[in-house]
């Protein structure tokens, strides 16, 4: 086989072919997929041969001396391949999780909202944020129906798990509309631990995850502060301090450092033995955490 491919053709092919298989690879799904990964490998392998089958089918080369490349030009081109492909990988790996949680918390905000909403028993506020969660939540569900960014590949319940949280957001259409708001938000607050898990096991490390963990030893403090039990605010105490300490971690801005004041406070009214305070500092912990959660959560 004679070279019917120049050596700016080569190389032109050596980059564009890497960038076509991480875009199959990383992007997309179905047969748009393997189309792209086909092409993607031909036109890798087309600059690695020299030649072109579908050139000598028109009798047409880009290779006006018609010899194969050699010396430098011969380790550069597949350096180069090599490296586009490698290149294209990570950034597609990063850009991809990236857009997934841009995606998620599209969704999430809608969907903390109408929860927030519903605990609050605001129906009008409440209808207008489910709605639009119902909304966001079916972009996101479709398009990660078939299609998943590479930080979720080997997710053998992601699929289970879309499934469950869409028939969790339309059972609770009625409640939200017309029925007990209590109801509605104990059935929305099934959501979360969803999508909680689903990040663990995939490995995303991500403030919002902290702040659900915290939202949960918190509602405890609250139930206790409620029946004035100075001891069992002592006692969760300490599984709140250390879930604080990992939003912290993450971010610990005025706003953090106020849910931390607010917690240490209440701990402080405990062990005073203060109980007729401690309802009135649980609902200031609640609201120095909702004003971060809501915004960054």
């Amino acid at each position: 086989m004679k070279n019917n491919i120049g050596m700016f053709d080569r190389f032109i092919r050596a980059i564009l072919g890497p960038i076509l298989i991480a875009l199959g690879a990383f992007w997309v799904a179905g047969v748009l997929q393997v189309l792209l990964i086909l092409l993607g490998v031909i036109l890798s392998a087309t600059a690695l041969m020299g030649f072109c089958p579908l050139y000598l089918l028109f009798k047409l080369s880009t290779n006006k001396s018609a010899v194969k490349l050699s010396g430098k030009n011969a380790i550069a081109l597949p350096i180069v391949l090599v490296l586009a492909l490698v290149v294209t990988s990570l950034a597609s790996v990063y850009i991809t999780r990236k857009q997934f949680l841009e995606n998620y918390n599209a969704m999430n905000s809608n969907y903390k909202q109408a929860l927030f909403q519903t605990g609050q028993k605001n129906r009008e506020e409440a209808v207008k944020y489910y709605t639009q969660l119902q909304i966001t939540y079916a972009d996101f569900s479709s398009k990660y129906a078939t299609y998943r960014p590479y930080a979720l590949w080997n997710d053998a319940l992601f699929s289970a798990d879309l499934a469950k949280t869409d028939s969790i957001i339309k059972d609770a259409a009625p409640l939200v509309k017309d029925g007990d708001m209590t109801q509605a938000h104990v059935q929305l607050e099934q959501v979360r631990p969803i999508f909680q898990e689903m990040f663990k096991r995939n490995g995303f490390s991500l403030l919002a995850m902290n702040l659900v963990d915290f939202h949960d030893v918190m509602e405890k403090l609250i139930d206790d502060s409620a029946k004035k039990d100075s001891a069992a605010v002592i006692e969760h105490y300490a599984e709140a301090d250390r879930l604080l300490t990992a939003v912290e971690a993450d971010l610990n801005d005025a706003d953090v450092q106020a849910i931390r004041q607010s917690l240490d406070t209440l701990l402080k009214i405990a062990q005073d033995g203060k109980v007729d305070d401690l309802a009135a500092q649980a609902a200031a912990l609640k609201s120095s955490f909702l004003k971060v959660y809501l915004i960054r959560g």
